[in-house]
């Protein structure tokens, strides 16, 4: 044993101060049941009804002096000079340095072409009624699909809607679409 560790015996209700992790280490050693998952106050609650073992009757706890705790002052000034040069693995300066007005200037402008209404507007499909991109969709009329597969080929199939129990169940004609809608989407064309 070195010159700056000390050798006692203090049982182990004594050291509730400790860390977690010290404490799950202290709880595998005497064969308490705790785990990961086993929370700061259950472990204490073990360790405080521990019965003493063999290894608390016979074992030894040993301290280690630690290094000299340093001032807020000192910590600050020693943060502040490694931030200045700090390099990461990949070889990249942190923080990094301002960007050029060029660079600037393309980071705006690629923002302002993604926030045109071309890039954000969406609209509802006629054919399956799912919101889509405005820009990826085709209008209705220049779409190239088979509309007879809209269309219902058996009764019972589609239903138009009702206003009261009262109203007569009716087939909707010509092909299952949204009329109020204009486009369809890249999904249902394909």
């Amino acid at each position: 044993m070195g010159e700056n560790c000390v050798k006692t015996q203090i049982p182990i209700q004594e050291l509730s101060r400790l860390s977690r992790l010290n404490l799950l280490q202290i709880c595998k050693v005497h064969k308490i049941q705790a785990n990961q998952r086993t929370s700061l106050s259950e472990m204490l609650e073990y360790i405080a009804n521990h019965k003493p073992c063999d290894i608390c009757l016979h074992g030894y706890v040993i301290f280690t002096a630690c290094k000299k705790i340093k001032t807020n002052a000192e910590r600050f000034k020693t943060f502040h000079t490694k931030k200045r040069f700090v390099q990461s693995k990949n070889g990249y300066e942190f923080p990094p340095q301002v960007p050029q007005h060029s660079q600037l200037e393309n980071i705006v402008n690629s923002f302002c072409l993604n926030m045109q209404p071309d890039s954000i507007l969406e609209e509802g499909c006629a054919v399956c009624g799912s919101l889509c991109i405005k820009r990826d969709m085709k209008k209705m009329a220049a779409a190239e699909f088979d509309r007879d597969l809209l269309c219902a080929k058996m009764s019972g199939m589609t239903c138009q809607m009702r206003h009261s129990v009262n109203d007569a169940i009716t087939d909707v004609e010509g092909p299952v679409i949204d009329k109020k809608c204009s486009s369809v989407c890249k999904t249902c064309l394909a």
